[in-house]
């Protein structure tokens, strides 16, 4: 069977790709049948272009534009891209001619969609958030389903067509939590908070952890992804004002490959977050308390609007531009540490709320439309 992936290249589209192409190989040697051959289509940064062969995914690399729905001369430019991309699509489809397209959305899918449905290929549309984004609400209509991951409503969606299955997420589990802590460096008892900016890094988190990096450090074991184009200025800032005696406290990665991103989520007594889908859901699964703060400006409002449903159940505290502020962080660390009551409550809501088997409910829908 031959199944194509689309979407965009960076660590939104690309991990949940990997996780439902992972549980497609598992539900293919279940059921006898041979593996299906995978191929990705579309932008992938270096990191991306790596996960996916490490997954045995083949990439066929593809020009994309972007649309802007403002005036900018960058759309003629783009404009051209586009028509490029279509082109290379176009060719690349009618030789390979795949059983299904996956799509996970972002202007990066947009020329496999068009092309699939030229083709009459079955196209399944994924939407990660609870805000259905530009390119996936233009392109639903040609899909046989969409599949939604946030329990909301999408007015834009026919119902008949709507399947809600969650966001797709790697396994993130370590059995052994002081193995996880020794191989991250952690030696003392202290608790842990992980922060995470996503694949290209959060300056707004970064900043907030670098404000507070004593008061953090002189309590807690600190996790700080800070995402490549910051790593420097953080260390940085981090030799010449933290004091010695709280370095050995501080562990700063650039991003954390698979191995460590397990021990980091294990490790961890609480993640503070952007509120990406993949973020929360990856969160959830493994039932961590959660502090959340939303990208200001994200398409949409989607990252308020979904940290608001998860705020909704109890699994997490959100923090708006209106206190994003050290001592207000420092705080809410404090309230859910020292109450172990709140801590079982927000892990047991985020628990409710995760939907572990998103990539192999997928994978098995995908997998129907094998020749």
């Amino acid at each position: 069977m031959r199944i194509l992936l689309a979407g965009g290249g960076t660590g939104g589209h690309i991990f949940p790709l990997v996780a439902v192409a992972r549980q497609l190989y598992i539900e293919s040697e279940k059921e006898k049948k041979s593996p299906p051959d995978i191929v990705f289509v579309g932008p992938a940064d270096k990191s991306g272009g790596q996960i996916l062969k490490g997954n045995k995914i083949r990439t066929r690399r593809i020009t994309t534009g972007k649309w802007r729905r403002y005036f900018s001369i960058l759309n003629i430019f783009d404009l051209f891209k586009i028509l490029i991309g279509l082109t290379q699509t176009f060719i690349y489809l009618w030789w390979y001619m795949p059983d299904i397209v996956f799509s996970k959305g972002g202007y990066g899918s947009f020329p496999v969609i068009i092309i699939a449905r030229i083709f009459r290929i079955p196209i399944v549309i994924h939407e990660s958030d609870s805000i259905i984004g530009a390119t996936n609400r233009m392109l639903t209509r040609f899909a046989e389903y969409v599949i939604v991951s946030f329990p909301t409503e999408f007015p834009e969606l026919p119902a008949q067509k709507t399947l809600l299955m969650g966001n797709p997420v790697r396994d993130l589990t370590v059995a052994n939590k002081e193995f996880a802590r020794s191989q991250l460096g952690i030696q003392s008892t202290r608790p842990v908070i992980l922060f995470l900016g996503g694949s290209q890094g959060a300056l707004q988190i970064n900043t907030l952890v670098l404000s507070a990096l004593k008061e953090l450090t002189d309590v807690y074991e600190i996790i700080h992804q800070t995402g490549d184009k910051h790593y420097k200025t953080v260390i940085k800032y981090a030799e010449e004002k933290l004091p010695k005696t709280n370095i050995a406290g501080y562990h700063v990665f650039a991003s954390l490959n698979e191995v460590e991103m397990k021990n980091s989520f294990t490790t961890a007594d609480i993640i503070v977050s952007r509120s990406g889908a993949g973020a929360i859901f990856e969160i959830a699964q493994l039932g961590k308390p959660s502090i959340l703060i939303p990208l200001e400006g994200s398409a949409g409002g989607h990252q308020e609007e979904n940290a608001r449903i998860y705020q909704e159940v109890g699994a997490c505290i959100i923090l708006s531009r209106s206190n994003v502020k050290p001592h207000i962080l420092l705080d809410q660390i404090s309230s859910i540490l020292n109450s172990e009551n709140k801590r079982e409550q927000m892990s047991r809501a985020a628990l409710g709320f995760a939907k572990p088997d998103a990539a192999k409910d997928i994978a098995k829908l995908l997998l129907q439309y094998g020749k």
